[in-house]
């Protein structure tokens, strides 16, 4: 296995494709807490909570998966 510094690996870790995908998980995770302060409403405001919290779990599983598969499509090059 060849070694990999940890210059190499930050620079690795903040490159502008990885940090719009990490952009997507935090934005998930905003959502997804956001979310929870209409589920405490009625009415229209806990159908809207549902619906945000529904949209920010999925935009941070898909932000999660795509993160591993861009590791691992990187990896094999």
């Amino acid at each position: 296995m060849s070694e990999l510094s940890a210059g190499r690996a930050l620079a690795y870790a903040t490159e502008d494709e990885l940090m719009k995908l990490y952009a997507v998980v935090v934005g998930g995770w905003v959502v997804t807490l956001g979310s929870q302060v209409l589920l405490t409403t009625g009415g229209m405001g806990l159908a809207l909570g549902i619906v945000g919290l529904l949209a920010g779990i999925l935009g941070s599983l898909v932000g999660i998966v795509a993160l591993a598969y861009k590791v691992i499509h990187d990896s094999r090059l």
